[in-house]
């Protein structure tokens, strides 16, 4: 950092001592020297931005990659693909990471939309009985963010949260893309693909950053009370 600022330094003060030659010179021309005096000023604000960008990749650097550290290794979670068992380990994993949940969000355009068969649900009836094992027995709250539905997959959900007295919300939007289960309001995973298409392509399970997870909330506050 020390040489960056040296090399500022130095060419600010080369480039003043050429001004002032310019200035001294005979046949001085305003124009020109006011000319000149603009393009450098130019390339003096792009040495700052120069300077401002390499600041940030060290602060970027200081931290490391997120996931490269050891603690962090086990949050790097599952791979899932077609392949015959990687998705019962995917969903297992979930309902572990649920177990203790009390508020449950749940982002998915295609959460009530089952339009075709899946490599891992068969028919509709399996999804929502899949989706709705995925609920955790503790569960008090839950919301979901939806794009497309059809009350033949809403209505399954209903009834299990008034039998196990869950507060259901649901809220149509089409301003929700990624897939995102937030869990107790202060953790999440993105799911790579629509759970009715798990297994049918190559998708991964990971933890949304905590920055990101506020950000986030912020949009679904706004959704609630626009919707």
């Amino acid at each position: 950092m020390k040489q960056y600022h040296s090399l500022e330094k130095s060419e600010i003060i080369q480039e003043l001592r050429e001004l002032l030659k310019l200035a001294e010179s005979e046949g001085f021309d305003v124009d020109k020297f006011e000319r000149l005096r603009i393009n450098r000023r130019h390339i003096g604000i792009i040495i700052r931005q120069l300077y401002n960008i390499n600041m940030r990749l060290e602060r970027l650097e200081s931290r490391g990659c997120l996931f490269s550290d050891n603690e962090r290794d086990n949050q790097v979670i599952d791979f899932m693909v077609g392949a015959s068992g990687a998705v019962d380990r995917s969903t297992n994993y979930l309902n572990s990471w649920l177990n203790d949940a009390d508020n449950l969000i749940i982002i998915d355009p295609y959460f009530f939309d089952f339009t075709k068969p899946s490599k891992t649900y068969r028919t509709q009836d399996s999804y929502i009985e899949s989706m709705i094992n995925l609920l955790p027995k503790t569960l008090k709250d839950l919301d979901v963010f939806y794009s497309n539905g059809s009350p033949r997959c809403i209505r399954p959900f209903e009834k299990h949260c008034r039998e196990k007295g869950i507060f259901f919300q649901k809220y149509k939007t089409s301003r929700v893309h990624d897939r995102v289960l937030i869990k107790n309001d202060n953790c999440a995973k993105v799911i790579g693909t629509s759970f009715g298409a798990l297994g049918d392509k190559v998708s991964f399970i990971l933890d949304l950053p905590s920055e990101d997870l506020k950000l986030l909330r912020q949009e679904l506050h706004k959704i609630k009370t626009q919707t």
